[in-house]
């Protein structure tokens, strides 16, 4: 048989027949292996036959290099690909057989040193498994079944349609629901470098005890270095685990790509499910998926879900993520499309546990331009979480970390997006692009992330941001404040904020802001609604702060209560107001007379709305008063107002007080709820061409110890007639 272009002699084995034949012939079949591992021959296909679980096939131990080119192929099924490169006389004698797999049964011993127990090819080129049902009875996991140790890339691993467990340990099968503590359920391949690695249409049936001290067994399938990667369709039932301490839970990571010589690699992970069964009082939840340093990567489709059927009657008094869960690491192109996880009792998230975690690099020198995470979604306890040391679901000690520190925004977060420049000789800077992200983790942090741009986000939790630029629809949070961070040059802007004030029974800091991060952290926060104060209204007296850098919300606590907040001004809305203007006024404070001043409307921000009735010249006004400040000579630089009028084409003419407008005397305005005020009025003449709204924008500076400054928001349009 010609397979990889190689001529393979065919063995037949039926470990189901009474008698030992000789092989050439499922006619003629042996019914099991040889004894020695150098017997089964190089260039060899071994044709297995499907049958029962009980009827299974000792594989031989030890370690070889005269087996280069070897093939286990259970008989496929006529819907399998390989059907068709099998001789007809074993498509007429074993096609029809109503099995599954093929089955072979290893022994990996009961000591934890040496290769003797383990099936080791150092020199492999060429390796294909098929519709195998590979298990251990009663032997220890010490070793991985399977292992390929070379250091050059030259093989190739074909694993199809086949199935990983320990007998009698039904993890896939719905009917089984026995804990268990076995330590034979694990260590099934250990690849330390390929050319290409090929797994398809698999099942690993994984129980996460906590005896992994024996190196690479520690993860069931583990791969260290490829060129080139394709996983797909493939199903996982793994318990939650008995350890979750510093190195992570108990049994390693399901499926670990872990590709450790930074060589770059070509990897294409699609549809693969994880199925979460708790086992008895095991709440550590188990490492599913990591894949690290790839030229490119996709990921498309993975799910992992804490199924309703658990193993045992007994439940565990704590579940808690305590390393990432899925990951993707330092990939220099990416394309990441559809993550789902679902852990509904778990609400505890240590400080180096993640539920998903993705990094890469926002330039390098790979061909193309492929950097987009789309669809991930996780769900988290919201009242029902379990947790023997924090059974309100209070955390908020650990929500605080990263005020004043912002090496600390990762710490304890759901979801982790972190795109970093590799070099700077290598391309230029591509921008990350995220959407898609839904995180229900309330008491927790939802988000950190650094490097990209987020759009179409809805989080439950806290975010917590570095150089980013993120459109958040809503936001609720278990706690009374703390629910945003942002630090070196990020903009965040929040449709609706939540805050759990209700909780401050629990939680403590009833009158906490919302927001966490300090204006010299140097970014720019903006909510629509919110339901607390972001910050409190004291300003600070650094001045080597810009002032550019707000926190601004246009309903804050109430409906219409406008606040704009940087480090030396303060904007806040006010009862104060001018007869026939606006029902309040904004008042502007000063702490002190730092760089940059306020700016009302920044850019790429709309400032006020004015449109007027008809084209023509028009008048406008704009009405101020001030108290406590001695001097108003300054007034004409220090408070600008900008005006933007629409011309054809789309373009605008913009105009500044300062050079098209006049502060006048306003004694004939009538201000109400305070007093002894000093009012002014700005006019300016301009010539409206086209119809559409005026913008108005407002720039501030205008620094008193005591004294402040109203606005009326009625800005005025009047046509003046010739």
């Amino acid at each position: 048989m010609i397979f990889s272009n190689i001529d393979f002699t065919l063995k037949y084995l039926d470990p189901s027949a009474e008698e030992n034949g000789d092989g050439t012939s499922p006619e003629s079949p042996l019914n099991a292996f040889p004894e020695s591992i150098g017997e089964l021959g190089d260039n060899t296909a071994w044709i297995i036959r499907r049958t029962s679980e009980e009827n299974s096939a000792l594989l031989p131990s030890g370690n070889t290099s005269e087996i280069r080119n070897i093939l286990f192929i259970g008989m496929p099924k006529d819907t399998d690909p390989l059907w068709t490169l099998m001789p007809r006389i074993a498509q007429e004698a074993w096609g029809d057989d109503e099995a599954d797999y093929a089955n072979i049964r290893a022994n990996t011993g009961d000591e934890p040193w040496g290769d003797e127990y383990g099936f080791v090819l150092p020199a492999c080129k060429t390796f294909l498994l098929h519709r195998v049902y590979v298990f251990r009875d009663d032997s220890w996991a010490y070793m991985s079944i399977f292992k390929f140790p070379a250091q050059d890339y030259t093989a190739s691993i074909s694993i199809e349609n086949c199935k990983f467990g320990q007998k009698g340990i039904d993890l896939d099968s719905q009917d089984f629901t026995t804990s268990t503590n076995t330590s034979r359920c694990k260590a099934y391949f250990y690849i330390n470098t390929a050319h290409v690695l090929s797994m398809h249409h698999c099942i690993f049936n994984i129980v996460n005890d906590g005896d992994d001290y024996y190196g690479d067994t520690a993860d069931p399938f583990r791969l260290n270095n490829a060129s080139y990667i394709s996983v797909s369709d493939v199903d996982v039932y793994t318990t939650t685990s008995q350890y979750g301490g510093d190195y992570g839970p108990g049994g390693g990571t399901a499926l670990c790509f872990s590709n450790g010589s930074w060589g770059g690699a070509f990897s294409d992970y699609q549809n693969l499910r994880f199925h979460i069964l708790v086992n008895g009082t095991w709440g550590y939840m188990p490492c599913l998926f990591y894949s690290a340093v790839n030229d490119y990567c996709r990921i498309r489709n993975i799910t992992a879900t804490v199924e309703e059927r658990k193993l045992g009657t007994n439940n565990p008094s704590q579940f808690c993520v305590g390393q990432s869960m899925i990951r993707s690491h330092g990939s220099r192109e990416f394309e990441i499309d559809g993550i789902t996880v679902t852990i509904p009792k778990c609400w505890r998230i240590t400080e180096g546990g993640r539920v998903v975690s993705i990094s890469g690099f926002c330039n390098s020198t790979i061909p193309g331009f492929s950097k987009a995470v789309r669809n991930i979604s996780i769900s988290m306890a919201e009242t029902d979480g379990v947790d023997n040391e924090a059974s309100t679901g209070n955390y908020y000690e650990w929500v605080r970390q990263g005020i004043g520190d912002i090496g600390r925004y990762p710490w304890y977060s759901a979801l982790e997006l972190s795109f970093s420049e590799r070099n700077y000789s290598e391309g230029a800077w591509e921008p990350v692009i995220v959407s898609g992200i839904t995180v229900n983790h309330p008491h927790g942090v939802a988000l950190y992330a650094y490097g990209c741009q987020i759009r179409n986000c809805s989080l439950k939790g806290t975010i917590k941001l570095r150089r980013c630029v993120a459109d958040v629809t809503s936001m609720t949070s278990f706690y009374p404040g703390y629910a945003l961070f942002a630090a070196e040059a990020s903009t965040l802007r929040v449709g609706t904020l939540t805050l759990g004030k209700e909780n401050s029974e629990i939680t403590g800091g009833a009158d906490d802001p919302a927001v966490g991060s300090y204006y010299s952290d140097t970014s720019f926060i903006y909510v629509g609604t919110c339901n607390g104060p972001l910050k409190s209204n004291i300003g600070g007296t650094a001045t080597n702060v810009y002032n550019g850098y707000n926190v601004i919300c246009a309903n804050e606590s109430d409906a219409g209560h406008y606040t704009c907040r940087s480090e030396n001004y303060i904007c806040d809305t006010w009862n104060a107001r001018r007869t026939g203007g606006a029902p309040a006024c904004l008042k502007i404070i000063s702490s002190a007379n730092g760089s940059g001043g306020m700016s009302l409307g920044r850019a790429p921000f709309r400032g006020f709305q004015i449109t007027p009735a008809e084209t023509g010249i028009h008048t406008l006004e704009f009405h101020i008063a001030a108290k406590g400040i001695s001097d108003l000579s300054e007034l004409n630089r220090r408070l600008l107002v900008q005006v933007s009028v629409p011309r054809a084409n789309g373009t605008h003419d913009v105009y500044f007080s300062s050079t098209s407008g006049r502060w006048v005397e306003d004694t004939d305005a009538e201000w109400v709820n305070d007093s002894e005020l000093e009012q002014r009025k700005l006019v300016m003449p301009l010539n409206i061409t086209e119809s559409g709204a005026l913008d108005v924008k407002v720039h501030y500076q205008l620094y008193s110890a005591s004294g402040y400054v109203y606005l009326d928001p009625a800005i005025s349009l009047t046509p003046v007639t010739l």
